[in-house]
């Protein structure tokens, strides 16, 4: 057997494609997400706006009280968005390695691609809603204590909520856009099977515009449903990595 190179800095030329358009599929999961989140905490802000409204001079714990409530439900719709959006990832994710897979000529392998996302086991969607909820919570008291401190009107103190949690919004998305996706195309290789002719390997593919961190890392190499050996894996390095692996195959011979 021809010895397995540690890395790879070009994709073999039928897998080019494949990585061009999926590449593309990313990106837009990553603005389905973001779209999906940041709707959920407009709406949540709106609401707390509407709520506070008629309430110019409402106490410093009563204000604090709607906040809470409203902060635990935003919780929970942002864990509901996150569902749907990472399910379509995690789908996008599975026909990507079908299509990698067809391109490198292993037909009979991509026909084992199997994968469900499972919202039950995604623990990780949970984490990050209650982390997004828990800056627009703060955000929220700061601006309706200030209002009440100024005698201000504590609904106009709240429009700009939302925006005031963009980046976060942003940042969650893309983290677990990309991380949804990766998971769809690690699952779905899970029970591809050894083949006599050739080996089917996963390549680390940084994106252009990747920190210097990711750079180091792209084109890696490892054997399918195997650990990079640098110990990380494209899409956890770091928040907002959008590195992926694109599944190649090597002559045995």
């Amino acid at each position: 057997m021809t010895p397995i190179p540690s890395r790879l800095r070009e994709p073999p030329t039928a897998s080019k494609q494949a990585i061009r358009i999926s590449l593309g599929t990313l990106l837009l999961s990553e603005r389905r997400t973001t779209r999906a989140v940041r709707a959920t905490v407009k709406d949540a802000s709106d609401r707390l706006v509407g709520e506070t409204v008629n309430h110019h001079r409402l106490r410093d714990t009563a204000a604090i009280m709607l906040i809470l409530s409203a902060s635990k439900r935003l919780a929970t719709d942002i864990e509901t968005a996150l569902h749907a959006a990472k399910a379509a990832a995690w789908e996008a994710g599975a026909r990507r390695l079908e299509v990698e897979l067809r391109a490198a000529g292993a037909w009979e392998a991509a026909k084992r691609v199997r994968t469900t996302y499972s919202a039950a086991k995604d623990i990780q969607a949970a984490t990050t809603a209650e982390s997004v909820a828990l800056v627009w919570r703060q955000r929220a008291i700061y601006a309706v204590q200030k209002a009440l401190r100024e005698d201000a009107e504590v609904a106009s103190a709240l429009r700009g909520l939302a925006l005031s949690v963009e980046a976060n919004v942003t940042r969650a998305a893309a983290t677990e856009s990309a991380q949804a996706y990766d998971g769809g195309h690690v699952d779905g290789a899970s029970d591809l099977g050894e083949y006599a002719d050739f080996v089917i390997l996963d390549r680390w593919d940084a994106m252009l515009d990747a920190c210097s961190a990711c750079r180091t890392l792209d084109g890696d190499l490892t054997l399918v449903g195997e650990p990079f050996p640098s110990g990380d894996e494209p899409s956890y390095k770091h928040p907002r990595c959008r590195c992926s692996r694109t599944t190649i195959t090597l002559p045995r011979n």
